[in-house]
């Protein structure tokens, strides 16, 4: 996969966690991993396992198919754009 989709991870994670107004430190003890690595990934420094991503996504309460779909779509949206500009 490329850098840009799990920047987008990076990103949709930083928001849910910012929404739901939670501390990396809730997140990293809920998910069983360290703060700092919460910390490398919610900046886009670090790609977690899809196993690793799970246990984030439950932290912080959303469905990893939900964090996947929100990002095809996205994604989506801005290539059908793209197309309309050419």
């Amino acid at each position: 996969m490329n850098s840009n989709f799990w920047k987008e991870i990076s990103n949709q994670i930083d928001s849910a966690i910012k929404e739901k107004k939670l501390k990396g430190r809730e997140v990293a003890k809920k998910a069983w991993i360290a703060v700092t690595y919460v910390s490398e990934i919610r900046r886009g420094n670090r790609v977690p396992s899809l196993e690793k991503l799970n246990d984030i996504c439950n932290a912080i309460w959303i469905e990893i198919h939900e964090l996947f779909t929100k990002i095809y779509l996205k994604q989506l949206k801005e290539s059908q754009w793209n197309n309309y500009e050419k």
